[in-house]
């Protein structure tokens, strides 16, 4: 089995990526980041204490090499 200890979830600040982020948050001791472009989803659906946000497009190399 691998060792997970972070998780990177697209689209993080939709509906569906801001509710798995909670349920990870709540299974987990891991490390949470999203990215999202927020064209859809709200950075409001993201509270700090859930996870770490990076605004961008998950297709920029530039955004998902920090991330």
């Amino acid at each position: 089995m691998t060792d997970i200890d972070r998780v990177l979830v697209t689209g993080g600040c939709g509906f569906v990526g801001a509710n798995l982020l909670r349920l990870l948050r709540d299974r987990t001791s891991w490390s949470l980041r999203a990215v999202d472009d927020l064209r859809k989803g709200s950075r409001d659906h993201v509270p700090d204490d859930l996870a770490e946000v990076v605004v961008g497009d998950c297709a920029d190399p530039a955004v998902i090499g920090p991330a």
